[in-house]
């Protein structure tokens, strides 16, 4: 069983019965607890459980863990190799969902997941906008391709194939990569 965030929180055995559960702080720190709740005595998966937050392989010899491209410290609260994306999604290239952890995910190590879900769901909006910046509307010579693009999907934002949602992660994700809001 998971969460909003993919962490496993549970574990059922084939007759469905609950054999363990896990809690979890907000950069993902775990506690290991029995099937009735309490904290299991020696803190350990009792059925050698390795996906914990976010559904990531936990390496119990480093506690490090492994999300695809880097590897992640609970303790730390951050990732302990540099962003192969280098800047992409955040100015320093070591933090986790730029501290938004119980917001946002990045599966891969690279890029924050609501920056994915914008692209998804604002695909059509951007291809529009796209093809208005290269028509007519792109009425300032001083305002980059990017700029009029942005302009266009906020003016766009209460369309209704482009909602709130998609507006909101989209802005943010234009905010981290620079473009004006």
């Amino acid at each position: 069983m998971s969460n909003t965030l993919s962490s496993i929180y549970a574990l059922n055995d084939a007759s469905e019965t609950m054999v363990e559960r896990y809690r979890y702080d907000a950069y993902g720190g775990s506690t290991v607890l029995d099937a009735n709740g309490s904290v299991d005595g020696d803190g350990l998966s009792d059925v050698e459980n390795p996906y914990t937050f976010t559904a990531r392989r936990l390496d119990p010899a480093s506690e490090l863990m492994q999300y695809r491209n880097r590897y992640y410290s609970a303790d730390l609260g951050r990732f302990i190799s540099r962003d192969p994306k280098e800047y992409l999604d955040c100015l320093n290239v070591y933090v986790y969902v730029n501290d938004r952890p119980t917001h946002d995910l990045d599966p891969t190590g690279e890029v924050i997941w609501s920056c994915i879900v914008c692209g998804c769901c604002a695909g059509v909006a951007l291809s529009t906008c796209s093809g208005a910046c290269a028509g007519s509307y792109w009425d300032d010579p001083k305002e980059s391709f990017g700029d009029c693009v942005w302009k266009c999907i906020k003016a766009s934002a209460g369309a209704k194939w482009f909602g709130g949602t998609c507006y909101v992660a989209c802005g943010a994700c234009a905010m981290i990569n620079g473009f004006k809001g």
